[in-house]
């Protein structure tokens, strides 16, 4: 199993370390640092390559020497273990105590293993380095650990060099074993205890951020959803500065910013910058930029900036982008919310406008009604009395009358006659517009037969060629489409009345029937005049008439949500187009 944990080492313990780290079975990587025990580790940039190169955690075992770097050491993550003297790695401060106070000098078969190469450096002559070590020791102690068959021997040649008696200490490794173990456990558990703590505070985080997160979509706002993510990020990083510029709803503000709003300057181009942003990612050291979208729609860009704990700034960017799709959900919604609002009130404002209009408008057909019965029954009673009392004239006064009074009275009535129709088709143009409509299946090649059969019934003398397709069904009301049907195909048998060999037809042609025939026809030119009231295209000395029929006709049309128009020639005749769609194509 790969090792999780690297001790690093003096050359001098090196080999001690390696042996109880195999006795002791812990799983650990030993690796060395050169080190002079005659003054401290003059940098430490040898060291921080060696420790970056390990896997896992690094821990440092020293004696002092490496005091001057512990504060970089410990920035760059290495932790140190060390005691006053590194002699206490191999013996417990009981043991030595004893021959520390009798004057004794410490050695490890690592200090001895190279002590000429040092005693060179050192420049002492003999007698030097007999006045030297016998002025600070009474001895020299080797603390052997068994690690060097060759110790001894070693041993003896610095005695003679030094001029001091020798003694050997058996150690072994038991103490070191011992030492090692406890390091390497307690190394462990604090690095559990870390790890545990991480993941207790990325739940509480991911718990805090569930919590956070589903309260954005319950803001109804778009700038209640901004200002909830820019909490939930301020609560979750704690960064110096969170600014959100949204994008694509010209309704929304430039741009939100905590903790202190920006000037108008500023805001201006912190807008511009964010949202020229495409693409979720980190911001320097500590900080990220997050793009927020929804159904491949760009929301608005988050900046985050100057987070209190750099270190997680990847776990924060990742946690920012599993919120993302969430806020941005959030973000559409509230506008569509809004939307919806807004239509609400354009709608309800709509709706009081159109009571308005359909009060006035019952106002008007109120008076219209009035107006019908004045003239059904107010003007009526004159009419009949001014024909009546015509005929009664010239019933009995008629071989009295001399000259062009039969005349004058023959024309009075006619004129009470011609006003009794036009009253009848004022009548009609009116009922046109007013009315429940009721939709039901309507055979229009039988009502027209129907009409056809009453115009050959005024005028039984006329012989005209009548082509009626069968099978002209329409979902219509009956009573309107028969009003309808009597003006145009009346129209049609009456400016056919002076045409040779006359012909009138009624087919259909896709979503519009069709009536036409060979009569006088019309100049196109005025066919915007034909269906407005009163207005005629003809002489009445050619053809009689109100100019009211064809503006029934229209109203007809298109209280069913149809269309008319027609096609004409003077001499050529006339081709009415009109449809009657169902009510649910009208909606």
């Amino acid at each position: 199993m790969k090792a999780d944990l690297t001790i690093l080492v003096c050359g001098h313990l090196h080999r001690e370390v390696e042996a109880a780290v195999a006795a002791e079975g812990l799983r650990v990587e030993v690796k060395t640092f050169s080190a002079d025990c005659d003054q401290p580790l003059s940098h430490a940039d040898e060291l921080l390559k060696t420790a970056n190169a390990c896997p896992g955690e690094v821990m440092a075992l020293e004696g002092g020497c490496l005091t001057p770097h512990r504060e970089r050491l410990t920035k760059a993550g290495i932790t140190l273990f060390g005691e006053a003297l590194c002699f206490e790695l191999l013996a417990s401060q009981e043991l030595l105590a004893t021959p520390l106070d009798q004057g004794a000098h410490l050695l490890t078969p690592g200090l001895l293993q190279n002590w000429r190469e040092k005693a060179a450096r050192w420049n002492f002559t003999p007698e030097q380095a007999k006045s030297y070590f016998q002025e600070s020791g009474s001895h020299l102690l080797l603390l052997d650990t068994g690690i060097d068959p060759e110790t001894e021997t070693h041993l003896n040649a610095f005695a003679d060099y030094t001029g001091l008696p020798a003694q050997c200490l058996p150690v072994g490794l038991a103490y070191l074993g011992a030492r090692l173990s406890a390091l390497v456990y307690q190394e462990r558990l604090t690095l559990q205890k870390q790890e545990l703590l991480s993941r207790n505070r990325q739940l509480a985080d991911a718990a805090m951020l569930v919590q956070l997160t589903g309260q954005l979509t319950v803001f109804l706002t778009e700038e209640a959803v901004i200002q909830g993510t820019l909490e939930l990020f301020n609560m979750l990083c704690a960064p110096e500065k969170i600014s959100f510029a949204p994008m694509g709803s010209p309704e929304t503000a430039p741009l939100f910013n905590y903790p202190e709003p920006l000037s108008p300057e500023s805001m201006t181009a912190e807008s511009q910058t964010l949202t020229a942003i495409t693409e979720s990612g980190p911001l320097g050291e500590d900080g990220f930029d997050l793009v927020l979208t929804n159904q491949n729609q760009t929301m608005g860009v988050l900046r985050v900036a100057g987070i209190a704990f750099p270190q997680h700034r990847d776990r924060y960017l990742n946690q920012a982008i599993q919120v993302a799709p969430v806020a941005g959900l959030a973000i559409a919604n509230a506008r569509t919310m809004q939307a919806r609002e807004r239509d609400a009130k354009r709608i309800a404002t709509l709706n009081h406008t159109l009571a308005q209009r359909l009060a006035e408008l019952h106002a008007v057909n109120d008076e219209l009604e009035a107006f019908t019965y004045s003239v059904s029954h107010d003007l009526r009673s004159p009419l009949r009395a001014i024909d009546g009392f015509s005929a009664a004239l010239m019933r009995e006064y008629g071989e009295q009358l001399e000259g062009k009074s039969n005349h004058y009275l023959t024309r009075v009535r006619a004129g009470a006659t011609r006003m009794g129709q036009l009253i009848d088709d004022l009548l009609k143009l009116s009922r046109s517009t007013r009315g429940e409509m009721n939709r039901s299946s309507c055979d229009l090649s039988l009502m027209a037969e129907e009409v056809i059969a009453a115009l050959r019934a005024k005028e039984p003398q006329r012989q005209v060629e009548v082509q009626i397709e069968t099978g002209l069904q329409a979902d219509a009301d009956a009573r309107f489409v028969r009003v309808a049907l009597e003006n145009l195909l009346g129209n049609a048998w009456k400016y056919t009345g002076r045409t040779p060999n006359p012909r009138i037809t009624m087919s259909r042609d896709g979503d519009h029937f069709v009536i036409g025939d060979n009569g006088a026809g019309f100049d196109m030119a005025y066919a915007k005049r034909l269906f407005q009231p009163f207005q005629r295209l003809h002489d009445e000395t050619e053809f009689e008439g109100s100019g009211i029929g064809l503006s029934t006709v229209k109203r007809v049309i298109q209280r069913h949500g149809g269309d008319i128009r027609v096609e004409s020639a003077v001499g050529e005749g006339t081709r009415f187009y009109f449809s009657l769609e169902p009510e649910e194509s009208s909606s």
